[in-house]
């Protein structure tokens, strides 16, 4: 610093905060030691480098939405009141309004008491902002001229709307000059090639001229069958008041459907009438906003809706009022009127009544398919977070059904109270999976959708897993909201059966491995379970290759998408068919331990009796996982276990095979054997499955490679047809000895005595009476 009474001077000097740096340097003539603001010279350099905006304007006194880092170069000189000079002025990270910009440039120019910025370069994604600002200190004037070209709207936050996507392309031109209290305002913006939700919409051009105080709006739509136009004027003075009118006709707003209401639409839209804007346009909130529909149509889920009069609604002191509303469609009748507070508590005032088809509930959640009549008296009061409720709701012969679950609603009919913040079920059938559900309990909205639901149903069939069929009589509990719920009750399964080609182990696999994600379907994950699962007395169970009675008792937790059971399912009797072989169950359980997943421990031991030998096999062990099952064999009389084996497999034991003389001890139709009783498996399974569905038989096997009486190979068929419970009718032949016939019939009187008639391949008719007992 150098100071003389005709001189001041500072150079070099550095201001430091953070990352931000000034430097300046200043010199100042004076007069006798004075300075003087209308003689004396200044000669002024800033240099700025990483200086934040947010700072620049709190240092400034100004709070605009504006961040970003600031890097210039000024030089001025002059007197105070009459500086002149310039510059370069750039701002990286530049952001407005949470808008991100690439860059900002500008030419900086200073004369006396007006400051410029010249040649403004703004770029965003191929969008460039160009022009000129200028502002007077002294006399507070400004001016601008500015254009915006090449925008890309889904380019822009701004147009990210939730649950609508905005494209197209913009432009435009603004100019103005004056003060705050007196502007004048002139520019065009053109909209063009508007797309909404992927659906073409067209152009638009709106114009402001100002003509002395006034500035006069007018614009005008280049739509493909619809029309929109606005005119308004505003007067720049004060407050600005002034008012808008928009009016539209056939204006398509399928966008906004699918937008916010997720409905199929299945036929266009139309909309038409006027749109009336008035008040201080500088206070939005104090605007008056009145409109009046003569024409809307809409085709949503089939259901074609229309408007029967005009609809009237207004937006003043921040309250939507509607005071005519009537829509009339396909089995639809609605009429409505009332006031939203759309500010503070959000207060309510409305009142609803009419009949609608219930497929419009898809247009709020696609996942819901349901249809039929609903007639209906609301209304409401109170505010958003607890409306008060009155009114009711009848249904009559509808049906509703989730897409995520196996069974839906058909024929309910019934009645809803709508009582303060709740829907109180008064009477409601159903009819699902064949049986009768009655249905109580109560909704309720509480800051969300909460319920208490009961059911009670009869003889209700569910197909769940694919390929299971149970039937059941329940009494359950619904309880929570769509974020957490419980299903609890009891089920009694009444009957149960398998298609054919289900894969019991498959499915019980499948339940073991964790999901990539475990949100797939966030309703389900969030439904546990407290079910309480028995059957009635010797439940009889047929499949694919058992026919089992038993019972079972069963807790199933868990969620719905990750169930898990705990208990046991015994089995008092029944017969497993296994390569042709009929295997009767002697004892058996089934047990379910861990309390995390469907986890069963078999435990089964099973006998038959092949070429003359009692053959008892044993299962033990867990199903799915850990050391797998173990098996056990035992005969009478007895063999060793590859004997068995071989006898279960082949039908017959290693020592009846054929032996090649050449070498002593080595069995040479062993690879023949096995590929013959894999070549019958498939048979049997092939032509098991077509006779079944020809002639009703029970069971078909086809013996490739049969040792007849005479130790000559042939091939042999048994067809065995179950005439009734306790019947069972046994034909076998042979195929290349028609002598080598037998006949025979089993009638079981009880689980422990049986009668067998038997006509032998030598015409012998006998009869065999089999007693079992079991001892410990």
């Amino acid at each position: 610093m150098t100071y003389t009474p005709a001189q001041l001077s500072l150079q070099r000097g550095t201001l430091r905060r953070g990352t931000a740096q000034f430097g300046f340097s200043a010199s100042t003539s004076l007069r006798q030691g004075n300075f003087d603001e209308n003689t004396s010279q200044l000669n002024l350099t800033l240099h700025i480098q990483n200086e934040n905006v947010q700072d620049m304007q709190a240092l400034a006194g100004t709070n605009y939405p504006l961040t970003g880092v600031v890097n210039a170069d000024l030089q001025a000189t002059g007197t105070l009141r009459n500086l002149h000079g310039g510059g370069k002025l750039q701002v990286a990270k530049f952001m407005v309004y949470g808008e991100p910009f690439k860059t900002f440039s500008s030419d900086v120019r200073i004369e006396g008491s007006e400051a410029r910025l010249e040649n403004i370069q703004l770029a965003h994604n191929g969008a460039r902002f160009t022009g000129m600002v200028a502002h007077d200190l002294q006399n507070k004037n400004y001016r601008f001229d500015v254009t915006g070209a090449n925008i890309e709207l889904a380019n822009f936050q701004l147009f990210e709307l939730p649950r609508l996507s905005v494209q197209g392309q913009a432009g435009f031109h603004l100019t103005g000059s004056g003060a705050d209290d007196a502007p004048v305002i002139n520019g065009q913006i053109d909209l063009r090639n508007i797309v909404l939700n992927h659906e073409t919409v067209g152009s638009l051009t709106i114009l402001a001229e100002t003509h002395g105080e006034d500035v006069q709006l007018r614009g005008r739509s280049n739509f493909e069958n619809a029309e929109l136009n606005v005119d308004g004027a505003v007067h720049l003075r004060g407050e600005w008041p002034g008012q808008v009118t928009l009016k539209f006709s056939h204006l398509d707003f399928d966008p906004l459907i699918r937008a916010y209401f997720q409905g199929q639409i299945t036929g266009h839209s139309s909309i038409a009438g006027s749109i009336d804007i008035h008040g201080p346009m500088k206070r939005p909130r104090d605007l008056v906003i009145t409109g009046n529909v003569t024409q809307l149509s809409a085709d949503v889920e089939n259901v074609k809706l229309q408007n029967d009069g005009p609809i009237h609604f207004g937006l003043e002191t921040e309250a939507l009022k509607v005071d005519e509303f009537h829509l009339t469609g396909t089995e639809t009748d609605l009429s409505a009127k009332g006031t939203v507070q759309l500010t503070g508590e959000h207060t309510l005032d409305l009142s609803s009544r009419g009949r609608f088809n219930l497929k419009l509930l898809q247009v709020f959640n696609p996942n819901l398919v349901a249809y039929g009549p609903a007639t209906f008296t609301v209304n409401v009061g109170g505010n958003s977070t607890r409306p008060q409720l009155s009114g009711r709701l009848e249904l009559k012969d509808a049906s509703a059904s989730w897409l995520d679950l196996p069974n839906g609603l058909s024929h309910i009919t019934g009645s809803l109270v709508f009582a303060q913040d709740r829907m109180q079920i008064e009477k409601l059938t159903a009819h699902t999976g064949g049986g009768e559900l009655n249905v109580g309990g109560f909704l309720a909205y509480r800051n969300g959708l909460y319920f208490d639901l009961t059911a009670n149903g009869t003889d209700i069939r569910l197909r769940y897993p694919p390929g299971v069929s149970s039937s059941a009589d329940a009494t359950l509990r619904y309880t929570g909201s769509a974020k957490s719920s419980l299903l609890s009750g009891d089920v009694l399964v009444t009957r149960f059966g398998m298609n054919p080609h289900f894969d019991f182990a498959n499915y019980l696999a499948q339940t073991k491995k964790t999901p990539v994600i475990s949100t797939l379907n966030p309703f389900l994950d969030n439904m546990r379970l407290d079910l309480h699962i028995t059957s009635t007395p010797e439940l009889r169970v047929e499949t694919s290759l058992a026919k089992l009675s038993g019972d079972l008792d069963l807790h199933v937790r868990g969620t719905a998408a990750r169930p898990a059971i705990v208990g046991r399912v015994n089995i008092a009797e029944g017969d497993v068919f296994f390569n042709g072989t009929k295997y009767r169950l002697e004892r058996g359980d089934v047990t379910f331990s861990n309390p995390l997943t469907i986890e069963p421990v078999i435990n089964l031991d099973m006998s038959a009796r092949v070429q003359g030998y009692d053959v008892t096999i044993g299962l033990h062990g867990q199903a799915i996982g850990g050391k797998g099952l173990s098996m056990t064999y035992r005969s009478d009389p007895p063999l060793a276990n590859s004997d068995i084996i071989a006898l279960l497999a082949f039908g017959r034991t290693r020592g009846q095979g054929v032996y090649n003389a050449s070498q002593p001890g080595v069995n040479t139709n062993d690879t023949a054997s096995a590929s013959n009783a894999i070549l019958g498996e498939a048979l049997n399974a092939t032509f098991s499955d077509r006779v079944q569905r020809l002639f009703g038989a029970s069971r078909v096997k086809i013996d490739p490679q049969f040792i007849g009486s005479e130790n000559n190979p042939s091939a042999r068929v048994t067809i065995e047809q179950q005439i009734s419970n306790d019947i069972t009718f046994t034909y076998v032949t042979s195929l290349t000895q028609s002598a080598e016939t037998v006949i025979q019939v089993e009638y079981n009187i009880d689980k422990n005595v049986s009668i067998v008639a038997v006509r032998d391949q030598n015409g012998v008719l006998g009869f065999d009476v089999h007693i079992r007992r079991r001892k410990k």
